[in-house]
């Protein structure tokens, strides 16, 4: 069973728990909510085809920011005082 999603600042971090959680569940054909009902087969539909799609898209669209944020932090560097 997955572990519980810890709120935090960093957005990756709660991105790559809730893409774990969703992988274990579509894992574990035994996989139930905390309250003991199980996912249907349209929410493990949704979750394969929407919401995992959604959080890789969300991941690489942080990464290249981040990296744009980096890159222009270099060629600040490199510029000198200024």
């Amino acid at each position: 069973m997955p572990r519980p999603i810890n709120s935090g600042t960093d957005p990756v971090l709660l991105l790559l728990s809730c893409r774990e959680a969703i992988r274990a569940v579509l894992l574990a054909a035994e996989a139930t909510r905390a309250h003991g009902a199980p996912f249907s087969a349209t929410e493990r539909h949704f979750l394969r085809q929407v919401a995992l799609p959604v959080i890789e898209q969300f991941l690489s669209r942080i990464q290249q920011i981040r990296s744009e944020q980096e890159q222009q932090q270099w060629e600040r560097f490199a510029a000198g005082p200024g």
